[in-house]
């Protein structure tokens, strides 16, 4: 997420807190306060910080941070302390922890097996596809890499607990693209980061897709649970969910998939690609083409929305 004050807080802490930083106008320069960078040359330095997407990544240990988790992991401070302070500072007197009127998750899953060190060819995967342009990339987000499956895996909060994760392959290969931890119930990827003043949710599949969209939510798939409605609702009760699910446009399955969808929840809506759009798999690809900020509006948003009737209809045009 592209957060200029954020952003500017962030560089002022880097600067205090490392010696030798030279500003390179769009990044920081310096020598990685986690791995130390080179023992044998004093002089290397292969640690960037890019103002642009508050990112931090070490070309040596291949470490990746993202927001105020650089200031916590610079500082060695507990992230909710640093964050605390953050908003504080920014908001002053106007901020306001959030009141809670549900209950909140009492467990949380350990990522010890996980390295925030990110190898070259998982961070230009992320940077080819914007992520950490997001305009709804949440500050808490982060990105890690199991070493023995050699897979990015995307941590997945809830009242800022780690509750589910999910694992994808970067490189081509037989096996499934992503996995999921077991015995755990499949939580809502980004909710964190709702509207409560906008009253529609839209339910994506993809977590690298939500970060684009408003009041944008994922589920890990094409089937909500109902762990996932419960958790949705439970927060925001009077929100309308919205179904903005991967184009498979004019796909037999995918049709039938959506009716079914219209006839168990007939008050749920929908959100459809475009005809013109018939070649494009997701938001990601989409927003490629048509820019990062396309879904960041809601006026077109709530233009296109399709109520269960009207979803009825549109699909019986499909041939």
């Amino acid at each position: 997420m592209t957060d200029i004050e954020q952003s500017f807080w962030i560089q002022q802490r880097i600067k205090q807190g490392v010696h030798k930083c030279s500003d390179q106008g769009s990044q920081l320069n310096m020598r990685c306060f986690v791995c130390g960078d080179s023992r044998k040359n004093q002089s290397k330095k292969r640690g960037y910080y890019y103002k642009s997407t508050c990112s931090y990544y070490c070309f040596n240990c291949g470490t990746h941070l993202h927001g105020v988790k650089i200031v916590s992991t610079l500082e060695n401070r507990p992230f909710k302390d640093v964050k605390t302070e953050y908003l504080m500072e920014r908001y002053g007197k106007n901020f306001k922890p959030k009141k809670v009127k549900y209950e909140k998750p009492k467990f949380e899953l350990k990522l010890d097996q996980f390295t925030n060190k990110l190898p070259e060819n998982v961070f230009e995967y992320l940077n080819n596809r914007k992520i950490f342009d997001a305009p709804f990339l949440s500050q808490d987000a982060e990105f890690l890499y199991e070493e023995e499956t050699k897979r990015l895996v995307i941590p997945w909060y809830l009242d800022e607990k780690v509750v589910y994760y999910q694992k994808r392959l970067i490189e081509d290969s037989s096996e499934p693209k992503y996995l999921f931890p077991f015995g755990v119930d499949k939580s809502v990827y980004n909710i964190d980061e709702v509207d409560p003043a906008f009253p529609y949710i839209f339910v994506l599949e993809g977590a690298l897709d939500s970060i684009y969209v408003y009041n944008g939510v994922a589920i890990g798939g094409k089937n909500i649970t109902k762990h996932q409605r419960e958790i949705i609702k439970s927060r925001f009760p009077k929100h309308k969910i919205v179904y903005f699910l991967d184009n498979h446009h004019n796909e037999s399955s995918m049709v039938a998939h959506l009716l079914r969808l219209a006839d168990k929840e007939p008050n749920s809506n929908f959100l459809l690609f475009p005809d013109a759009m018939k070649d494009v798999k997701d938001v990601n690809q989409w927003i490629q083409a048509g820019g990062l900020n396309m879904f960041k509006h809601c006026k077109w948003l709530e233009r296109n929305i399709l109520s269960s009737l009207k979803l009825k209809f549109k699909l019986s045009t499909y041939k």
